[in-house]
């Protein structure tokens, strides 16, 4: 994002949550709830002491692959 506005360029020191909701003011269309869910698994697989797997990471019955 940073390479098409570099508004959008990631501050140091600033959350997902934080950094998603600045973005969201140039992309309105972004769903709140998505933001939420990706900063939350975000912050979560930083502190993870195991390797995720696909699988764990699959939220709806949709095929991930």
């Amino acid at each position: 994002l940073a390479r098409i506005n570099p508004e959008l360029a990631r501050q140091a020191g600033e959350s997902t949550l934080a950094y998603l909701t600045r973005v969201r003011t140039k992309m309105p269309s972004l769903p709140i709830p998505l933001i939420q869910k990706i900063a939350y698994m975000h912050e979560a697989a930083r502190f993870r002491p195991q390797v995720c797997s696909t699988a764990i990471l699959c939220l709806s019955s949709v095929n991930c692959g």
